[in-house]
């Protein structure tokens, strides 16, 4: 028995890009039969027809039974599909190969295979399966070993088989179909490059070891869920590095063990599908962690790389830059001190730091800084309690503290909120520069820069396109943003903004209640909210204290769901509107739905996620095989199916509407 069941120090190569691959064209020998074609349906040649390079990947397919070869051969990869065989009918095979992809039948079980060398052996599906009777020479398995959960137990008949590594594990029963990656040795850190595509329709746990760190360079799969480790302390866990070439969705397991190191290094920039703690390094040199709605905490002993915190703001760093910062919320825990902490959070692909400072002395104790940027107004930017005021309709920063020191009365930190040059402040009314805080229904101001506030111009430019930094003191946390007087060009002050349709056309109306140098807005259209297309540009009316409207026709609009306005000053400063979605022909007759959970092994609910003009008419379930399970009427009022009958395995789900849509989705049965 071995005892890195539950580790991964996952040692993966990506395939060469000059590898070719083969196809089985019948039944034969690996070596000196005609059963190798360089397409699926091409005429079978020998393998000596070929020139074969160690790189090269071989398909078994169809129902074709392949023989091991009986000399000695150097391969990158054979693949057993679901209904194929590779069988030992040979006593003196000499094979060596990187990648053993099993979703048929490895058929050892003739008693004697030479000598076979296997890097990494992965089993899928509920085809998949082993007969073993390996007497006389070794199986040597020296890597990587998944196992799904629907895969087969292995079959032994006549003796134990003669086999090593992880391969050894599973058929002692050490190891069996847990969809997770293991590894046979405790190696220190490896790069996650390519995993066959067979990964897609399975759902694998990695779960990282103490000291080891797990390094992406392409996309992340969407089927992979990856723990920091097995305990609650991060010294003990495992660290993450995303770099070049990485992007996609990251999902930490859901058991809040602390990564102990987490780098960004990709332009591409990751985000989150889960919550993730840190408690080591938060590294940010390249690309943006977008938390989705989710948070991104250091806890207790974690930091900021590059960050230094002082008792002058002006000195004091956040780690973080306009190219790689977190778009979301963050969170903090700060060790007992009374020097500033700034955070580097943004939007919209900027840097917008804020942070707090702990008034408490001598003995300030430890609190928990969490905060937000947002690049666009409140949603309530007009309810002021001092009617000389406006608020920033640029951005905010939800920021909140929590720990010994808040008591909700006494004014025991002051919030920082940073400025830049598209955030509207005249720098030479600075005196009348407020930090409004939105509390209860109102904005209200906790100080201006001539009275109770305090303003520092950032001179060291630690924190990329920051200004200055303004700051008051405050015993309560909710949204903060900038706000002043009419001397400070604080962006126009948008009343409303909407789109409807009109015949095949868009039409969007807003409407301004006060304008301060207005040059002109631009129409921007988006499927994701992140990449934008300028659609029309529409003069603004430079200066105005009173209601003006605005209407602008679009025709050839469709290849977009999302809109919004950036309105641009004299002075090149500009500010978004919120987004508006407009559902285009596309998404008026959308169906999608997801399932959950899954795996599962005794129910599973549908939740139909995108349903517009359309109406779900049966749902079938079918084994990968082909084979139909279920035909059911949809139930309108109750989305669960009870799959407590089916066997473990994998399973398509065909949900099917009156207008004769059809849309099809994987779930494991455990």
């Amino acid at each position: 028995m071995k005892v890195y069941l539950y580790i991964l120090g996952l040692c993966l190569l990506g395939l060469d890009a000059f590898a070719t691959t083969y196809y089985s064209r019948g039944d034969g020998n690996f070596y000196t039969d005609d059963i190798w074609a360089t397409t699926e349906g091409g005429t079978g040649r020998k393998f000596t027809d070929y020139s074969i390079t160690a790189d090269d990947d071989f398909i078994i397919q169809g129902f074709d039974i392949v023989s091991l070869p009986s000399t000695s051969i150097s391969i990158g990869s054979i693949t057993v599909t679901s209904n194929a065989q590779l069988t030992d009918f040979t006593a003196s095979c000499a094979l060596t190969v990187t990648d053993l992809y099993i979703l048929g039948q490895l058929n050892l079980a003739g008693g004697s295979v030479g000598a076979v060398n296997v890097e990494n052996i992965y089993l899928f599906g509920a085809s998949a399966s082993l007969r073993l009777n390996v007497v006389t020479d070794a199986i040597t398995h020296s890597g990587l070993l998944f196992v799904s959960s629907s895969a087969s137990n292995p079959i032994i008949e006549g003796g134990p088989p003669n086999i090593t590594g992880l391969l050894d594990d599973f058929i002692d029963g050490t190891i069996t179909g847990d969809n997770i990656l293991h590894v046979p040795t405790l190696a220190t850190e490896s790069t996650l490059a390519d995993l066959p595509s067979e990964f897609s329709s399975e759902t694998v746990a990695i779960t990282l070891q103490k000291d080891y760190t797990l390094k992406i360079s392409n996309a992340i799969h969407s089927a992979f869920t990856i723990s920091a480790g097995s305990d609650a302390s991060a010294s003990n866990n495992g660290s993450i590095e995303f770099l070049s070439g990485a992007s996609g969705t990251f999902m930490p397991a859901n058991d809040a063990n602390p990564f102990l190191n987490l780098t960004i290094n990709t332009s591409s920039g990751i985000t989150l599908g889960r919550g993730i703690n840190i408690g080591g390094v938060l590294k940010l040199t390249d690309g943006i962690i977008t938390t989705s709605g989710n948070t991104l905490a250091i806890v207790s002993g974690g930091s900021v790389s590059g960050a230094s915190y002082t008792n002058d703001v002006n000195t004091t760093i956040s780690g973080g830059s306009n190219a790689s910062h977190v778009d979301g919320t963050m969170s903090m825990v700060v060790s007992a001190t009374n020097d500033y902490v700034l955070l580097p959070v943004g939007d919209n692909s900027l840097l917008r730091v804020g942070g707090a400072r702990n008034l408490v002395s001598p003995s300030p104790s430890d609190f928990v800084l969490t905060m937000a940027h947002t690049q666009s107004a409140h949603s309530n930017n007009t309810d002021l309690d001092d009617v000389n005021l406006k608020v920033s309709l640029m951005e905010y920063w939800d920021i909140s503290v929590s720990g010994a020191d808040v008591d909700n009365v006494t004014k025991n930190f002051n919030v920082v909120l940073s400025y830049h040059t598209n955030s509207g402040i005249n720098t030479a009314s600075l005196s009348t520069v407020h930090l409004m805080h939105y509390r209860g229904a109102k904005w209200y101001s906790e100080g201006d820069m001539g009275g109770t506030g305090t303003h520092t111009t950032d001179t060291n430019d630690h924190n990329d396109s920051v200004e200055g930094f303004i700051e008051a003191g405050t015993a309560t946390f909710s949204p903060f943003t900038l706000g002043g007087d009419s001397s400070h060009d604080l962006p126009i002050t948008l009343k409303s903004f909407d789109a409807e349709r009109e015949g095949d056309a868009l039409v969007f109306n807003w409407t301004t209640a006060q304008e301060i140098n207005n040059d002109f807005f631009e129409l921007e259209g988006s499927t994701d909210k992140k990449k934008t297309k300028v659609l029309a540009s529409i003069d603004g009316a430079g200066n105005s204290n009173v209601d003006i409207q605005y209407s602008h026709t679009l025709q050839n609009w469709n290849s977009y769901q999302f809109f919004r306005l950036k309105q641009t000053d004299f002075d090149g400063k500009y500010s978004y509107s919120d987004w508006v979605q407009v559902e285009n022909n596309e998404a008026q007759n959308a169906f999608d739905y997801i399932i959950y959970p899954n795996p599962s092994s005794i129910e599973i609910n549908v939740e139909t996620t995108s349903l517009a003009n359309e109406t779900i008419n049966t749902y079938q379930i079918f084994d990968l095989s082909g084979k139909r399970y279920h035909t059911t009427s949809w139930n309108p009022t109750h989305h669960t199916i009870d799959i407590s009958t089916l066997p473990k395995g994998i399973y398509m789900l065909m949900i099917s509407t009156l207008s004769g849509k059809k849309k099809i989705q994987r779930f494991t049965v455990q």
